[in-house]
């Protein structure tokens, strides 16, 4: 059997599990909490593997061995550094009550504590910012997909976005938890594998070592100058707390069968994240000298140093195990995928409600109709996703613009949410407004979606975003009561870190 016969082979194989898994989890769905949160019974080995697969996509794997051949660890303190912190932190302080909410998603916390209008500003900013991230991902399944099977890239983007739709579609949150449970096993066992081979190809540990510049294992910088350090703090502080009201997380705690579940998940994770993120950035190294030999191509590299993974796999595994290993790398993606499209198609699928409810109250929704909305919006949500990830040259400036608005408009109105009493709607709206009006002045200001110095766009704004939040609520305490902490049934909750 050819290499490319293999590859074929296993990549339909592990597609039509994945729809297999999606049709078989459908099956066991009875009503929008089974779709929405699995039943909100799930153990911990499930929600730590999920929440795990689900940051551990094509960016950690193929950019993190880039980051790191090209900069060493400095330069992967993005990911996976602060992203592992980001999930230790949302554990720690957030999961407990997120799944004590009995919420289904994230804008169900903006509505119960702030009321509806915050509910739809952050769900507005939201929604596009989790399309964009799908469309993202679509793009790298399809660039994997064309390398694969040597296909034209737009049709290979448009079969993985398919793939995803119907089985995220049919299966809802548990088709996603075991669908990501078995994708990050996949791409686990795949670079546990390869490290050593990838080593042993360049000669052994010490050959790796020796050829890798000293100041590459710096975990901090070296320099005294405040503008790195300023980068450094903005580094880890954009990706640990930035990520801390990002729904897809929150949507891991609401499947939990318990609270301390939720907790333990995703400090669990987070404590894999940081262990298995050094594989990449050892195989980053490890192409140092490979390239340096000739075995893997040092001017592929240059062109695009997020191949270093693939070409390795090439180098030190047979047509077989390389197959299967390319293949899993798809799978990183995949679990990216699904869990940002189900975020935002769940968030779309509440607001549509809540506005439906509003405006002709006896016409509420049924379990019914609440599934039909939301599968629909999957489907939607998820072509347009397609369509904007085929036909986009790029979407990386817009992505961070989005997450950065995510970061400056909704870190504080969350934060506050669950540990200050005196916060309110209209501390909430106008803290959210602020930073987004600091954003978006220094994009049009600039030209450009990422205004520059980052550190200065990345810190700047959450924290203009606090200190409106502290003093509105505070000087309209009269205007606007604030709303007790309750759950989902309308039970008055404990604040902050009691629960």
């Amino acid at each position: 059997m050819t290499s490319s016969f293999l590859t074929l082979f296993f990549a339909l194989i592990y597609l039509l599990l994945m729809v297999f898994i999606g049709w078989y989890a459908g099956r066991n769905i009875n009503d929008s909490d089974d779709y929405l949160v699995a039943g909100r019974n799930k153990p911990t080995i499930l929600v730590t593997a999920t929440l795990f697969a689900t940051f551990w996509g094509g960016g950690t794997v193929l950019g993190g061995a880039g980051a790191a051949y090209n900069d060493g660890i400095l330069g992967t303190i993005y990911d996976p550094f602060a992203a592992g912190l980001a999930l230790i932190l949302v554990g720690l302080f957030f999961s407990k009550i997120l799944r004590k909410m009995k919420i289904n998603s994230l804008d169900s916390l903006y509505r119960l504590r702030y009321g509806n209008k915050m509910s739809v500003l952050a769900s507005i900013l939201m929604i596009p910012t989790y399309i964009f991230w799908t469309a993202v991902q679509i793009m790298a399944i399809g660039k994997i997909f064309a390398s694969l099977l040597n296909l034209q890239y737009h049709t290979t983007a448009i079969i993985g976005g398919i793939i995803v739709i119907i089985y995220t579609a049919m299966g809802g949150m548990l088709a996603i938890a075991w669908t990501d449970f078995i994708q990050g096993v996949l791409i686990l066992v795949g670079l546990i594998i390869m490290l050593p081979l990838a080593v042993n190809e360049a000669g052994g540990y010490n050959a790796v070592v020796s050829n890798v510049p000293s100041n590459f294992w710096d975990f901090i910088p070296k320099e005294s100058n405040s503008m790195t350090w300023l980068s450094y703090i903005s580094a880890w502080a954009g990706m640990a707390l930035g990520n801390i009201p990002a729904p897809d997380i929150a949507q891991r705690s609401f499947i939990a069968k318990d609270e301390n579940t939720a907790k333990n998940s995703a400090v669990g994770a987070g404590i894999m994240y940081w262990s298995f993120g050094f594989i990449p950035i050892f195989l980053g190294f490890t192409a140092i000298t490979l390239s340096k030999q000739g075995i893997i191509s040092a001017e592929l590299i240059a062109n695009d140093s997020e191949m270093i993974i693939p070409l390795i796999s090439k180098a030190v595994f047979h047509p077989l195990p390389a197959a299967i290993f390319l293949g899993s790398l798809l799978s990183a993606v995949m679990s990216s995928a699904d869990s940002s499209l189900f975020a935002s198609s769940v968030i779309l699928s509440n607001m549509t409600e809540n506005l439906v409810t509003k405006f002709n109250i006896k016409d509420s929704f049924s379990e019914k109709k609440k599934l039909i909305l939301t599968k629909s919006i999957v489907v939607f949500l998820g072509l347009f996703s397609i369509v904007i990830g085929v036909y986009a040259d790029s979407l990386y400036q817009l992505m961070i613009f989005s997450f950065s608005l995510l970061f400056g408009m909704l870190f504080a109105p969350m934060v506050f949410a669950i540990y200050w009493e005196k916060a309110n709607e209209y501390g909430a709206i106008v803290s959210c407004l602020s930073g987004a009006l600091f954003i978006i002045t220094g994009s049009i200001l600039q030209g450009s979606l990422i205004p520059g110095p980052e550190w200065f766009y990345t810190l700047i704004p959450p924290i203009i975003s606090t200190i409106t939040m502290i003093v509105v609520s505070l000087l309209t305490q009269n205007h606007c009561p604030p709303k007790p902490l309750k759950n989902k049934k309308g039970d008055n909750l404990k604040w902050g870190y009691l629960n």
